[in-house]
């Protein structure tokens, strides 16, 4: 059996600017709502940042990095003040339920998926009997 390398996992997850907010994000305790109303941005707009789509302005990033109270410089780039948690631990066992709350809705959609195929399959197979 492979041992998995979430310490890896972990510093690799911080390598775009989305992935920085979203743990920014995570770490300062907000929700999308409430980020995208402290930061005047919609909700819409928030998402497309964290899902790598889209520009932030320089005020608009200034300000989400005040929020955030790490440096607008590490939310570009990951050099310079990053997110201050509690210790190395709390950051991963943070990043590890994001991980699985991400696992556990791909199995959920993949389960949908797969009973969607089997209900199309049932029925094509139905309507060639006839």
């Amino acid at each position: 059996m492979t041992r998995f390398d979430i310490r890896g996992l972990f510093r690799s997850s911080h390598e775009t600017f989305g992935d920085r907010l979203n743990v920014g994000r995570d770490l300062a305790g907000l929700e999308f709502s409430d980020l995208a109303v402290a930061a005047n941005v919609s909700e819409r707009t928030l998402r497309a940042w964290e899902a790598g789509k889209g520009n932030i302005d320089g005020q608009s990033l200034e300000k989400v990095a005040a929020l955030l109270d790490v440096s607008p410089t590490w939310l570009l780039t990951g050099e310079g003040v990053g997110p201050q948690a509690q210790n190395e631990n709390s950051d991963m066992i943070n990043f590890m339920r994001w991980e699985l709350e991400r696992l556990t809705r791909l199995h959920q959609e993949t389960a949908e998926m797969i009973d969607m195929l089997h209900r199309q399959i049932g029925d094509l197979e139905q309507n060639a009997s006839f």
